[in-house]
């Protein structure tokens, strides 16, 4: 069975186990779209904001630390005729690590970036979850669904605009 099909199976039992739990009560269903709520919200758009701030700074040191290994390499090539073979294994050696320092500090970056990204996304989504709960209880929604499960919903049962104004204005005390 493969993952769309168990995605569909789970909606539709819960679907029914709800209309059997509510005999007589109207359902109340809506969806929020996550993705464009944590891109489009203030916190999100800050969260960016510095995670670009940390891409130029660790592309600057990149392109500083590769400059730094084509110097050394250009180098390398235009005396390779006046060094005897002793210092070219010793320049060679440098050059060699200096590069595997750059494909570590590549590695870390990208690593760090994404420990970075995690950590700033995790913190508004448990907001906008947060947010989505308390509308969902003061509204009455028997279900709130992540707009990424459903294949088909129409565009008036979306709360996603609205959790990204109570999420600004909450969070960030905006005039919107």
């Amino acid at each position: 069975m493969n993952k769309l099909t168990k995605v569909l199976c789970s909606f539709l039992f819960f679907l029914f186990y709800t209309v059997n739990c509510n005999a007589g009560q109207d359902i109340k269903m809506a969806f929020v779209d996550l993705q464009k709520a944590l891109i489009n919200c203030e916190g999100g758009q800050e969260a960016q904001k510095k995670l670009e701030q940390q891409v130029q700074k660790m592309k600057k040191e990149m392109e500083e630390a590769q400059e730094e290994i084509l110097k050394l390499d250009e180098l390398l090539k235009k005396q390779a005729m006046m060094l005897t073979e002793e210092v070219k294994g010793e320049k060679g050696k440098e050059l060699e690590k200096k590069y595997r320092d750059f494909r570590r500090m590549e590695k870390d970056y990208k690593y760090e970036y994404q420990q970075r990204e995690n950590e700033l996304t995790k913190k508004i989504l448990l907001q906008l979850a947060e947010i989505v709960k308390e509308l969902g209880e003061k509204k009455k929604y028997t279900v709130i669904f992540e707009k990424k499960l459903l294949l088909y919903v129409s565009d008036a049962l979306d709360l996603t605009d609205e959790i990204i104004k109570i999420h600004n204005k909450r969070y960030f005390n905006t005039k919107k």
